[in-house]
């Protein structure tokens, strides 16, 4: 993992010590993650033994509605081993992105393995939870699945809206994929991430982030956080020189003529 800049190393460093802010960090297909359910657990008691109430409360209520919400998504890869059949030798596989439908629930590929209930899961929980469902009808089957972070981009950018994002994603990435580099008044050194009301990077730890090329997990985001790119100052003068000069250099003559 590439150095962090002090103040960036501060602040992740903050996050992790204190453990309050409501971290949930999509896998990498390896049922690992900084979200598991022991983690938040012991994130709520420390939360409450602090007298942080309303922290501990989120965290309890994200460990009994779990993490996924309709419309989220996750990248699903699967595939047989090569099975001797009477048409041949046939191998399964299949690549799709799949959206949590109505109730919370996501219809996994083949239709052999049913729907997966996601209330009360959270994304650490995914991956194993979608294994175990494929181990009841197959052998020898790889299987990756990928919950894809939900971002909010707001600000001056050419594509405002909702993104899913891979969490292994570098955060430059995500900027390249609103099209914020096409906007002439896009301030690019002025970007923030935030969750709710709360400012989770200034520009300044942005900037290191983009320096070191994080990843959107490295960063601990979760679904829900919003990046804002802000819109470059205004320069009065160079207006004025711009179209100030000319106007006065046609009124000049103007004037003297009509004296």
């Amino acid at each position: 993992m590439p150095l962090v800049r002090p103040r960036l190393s501060f602040v992740l460093g903050l996050f992790a010590f204190l453990a309050f802010a409501r971290v949930t960090v999509a896998q990498a297909g390896n049922g690992k993650s900084d979200g598991t359910r022991a983690q938040l657990l012991a994130r709520a008691h420390i939360a409450d033994s602090l007298g942080h109430h309303d922290e501990a409360f989120q965290l309890k209520a994200r460990l009994q509605n779990g993490d996924f919400e309709v419309g989220d998504r996750a990248l699903f890869v699967f595939e047989t081993q090569p099975v001797q059949t009477p048409a041949g030798v046939q191998v399964v596989r299949i690549a799709d992105t799949l959206v949590v439908q109505a109730g919370k629930i996501l219809r996994l590929k083949p239709e052999l393995l049913g729907e997966l209930n996601l209330n009360g899961v959270l994304m650490s929980e995914l991956s194993d939870s979608v294994l175990a469902r494929v181990a009841k009808f197959y052998k020898n089957a790889t299987v990756r699945v990928d919950p894809l972070l939900r971002l909010s981009v707001s600000g001056t950018v050419g594509r405002a809206g909702v993104y899913y994002v891979a969490a292994d994603a570098p955060l430059g990435d995500l900027i390249k994929a609103t099209g914020a580099g096409q906007v002439p008044i896009a301030d690019l050194k002025n970007i923030t991430i935030k969750r709710g009301m709360s400012v989770l990077y200034v520009a300044d730890d942005v900037q290191s982030a983009l320096a070191d090329g994080l990843t959107l997990q490295q960063l601990a985001l979760q679904p829900g956080d919003e990046m804002v790119v802000g819109t470059k100052s205004s320069k009065p003068w160079l207006a004025i020189l711009t179209y100030g000069l000319p106007i006065v250099a046609i009124l000049i003559p103007l004037i003297l003529r009509s004296r």
